[in-house]
């Protein structure tokens, strides 16, 4: 009986670990991120702006993914060397804030899906 739940236990163990690994080296996905920084509270839910935020939609025509990754980290830095952010940052209640509580993977990641709408 005790060999049974040895066997079970080493089983058990082993997934744990697989499975933490998995998750550990998994790519951080943008569109999760994005719900859990709560973007779509100035951005909404559809990308298309609201008086707190602008439209996040078509983001590539202006932005590269270095570019937006660096803004998401420190905007007001961004802004104030950019006279057309400057000009949008004005038409809004709220200004961006720094996601400087994200890492820059998770920041490069909600860039790359953002840029995809």
């Amino acid at each position: 009986m005790l060999k049974p739940l040895l066997i079970l236990s080493a089983l058990v163990a082993c997934a744990c670990v697989s499975a933490k690994s998995s998750s550990t080296n998994s790519a951080p996905n943008g569109g999760a991120i994005f719900r859990a920084s709560r973007c779509a509270d100035c951005h909404a839910t559809d990308l298309t702006g609201s008086k707190a935020g602008p439209s996040l939609e078509g983001l590539s025509a202006n932005w590269t993914r270095s570019e937006l990754t660096e803004f998401l980290a420190d905007p007001a830095a961004v802004v104030s060397k950019d006279a057309r952010l400057g000009a949008l940052n004005m038409q809004y209640s709220q200004d961006m804030p720094a996601y400087d509580d994200l890492s820059s993977k998770q920041r490069d990641a909600l860039a790359g899906w953002l840029l995809t709408k």
